[in-house]
């Protein structure tokens, strides 16, 4: 029986629209989170800042 080994899996973010109040930027593209209300999203996990068009272009969740 070959065992299953979670950790060799890339974990997938849990992004949620987020408001931010201070300028931030995408941890993807590197560019301004436009906005006034829900810039962007964050993940739950690593907390990763991202435009929701970036959010499917992300490497697996680290947190």
């Amino acid at each position: 029986r070959q065992q299953f080994n979670i950790d060799n899996i890339g974990r997938a973010h849990q992004f949620q629209e987020y408001t931010y109040k201070k300028p931030t930027f995408c941890d993807q593209c590197k560019e301004l989170l436009r906005g006034i209300m829900k810039q962007g999203v964050r993940c739950k996990n690593c907390r990763m800042n991202v435009h929701h068009k970036c959010q499917d272009s992300v490497p697996s969740c680290t947190g």
